[in-house]
């Protein structure tokens, strides 16, 4: 499975939290529920330095299949659908743009 991602610079933004944001470009080609899962998996556990197989599975926070369901079902007028989630320490935004941010959040 070829999973192609383009990266954003990961960047310190300052908000109500102190927190890294990453975003990053889903592969649309293929299994998109599996590419969401490798993009979301693979970029949180290099924002919070974490080994993948440390880090419980994605299906634990959301339901994956319902994700790439939500992202890929046309919206009237053109609009962009975003979901928002926690993982690991990190709050994710997909977007029907194809594109998936990652703040890491900090205490």
């Amino acid at each position: 499975m070829n999973n192609e991602m383009s990266h954003s610079e990961t960047n310190p933004r300052l908000s109500d939290e102190l927190s890294t944001e990453t975003t990053v470009s889903v592969d649309e080609t293929g299994d998109l529920e599996s590419n969401i899962v490798l993009t979301v998996v693979e970029n949180v556990a290099d924002i919070t330095d974490q080994e993948l197989t440390e880090m419980p599975p994605l299906y634990d926070s959301i339901n994956s299949g319902a994700v790439a369901d939500l992202l890929s079902s046309p919206q009237s007028g053109g609009r962009s659908v975003d979901i928002t989630f926690e993982y690991q320490g990190c709050r994710i935004t997909a977007s029907s743009d194809g594109t998936v941010t990652i703040r890491q959040l900090t205490a």
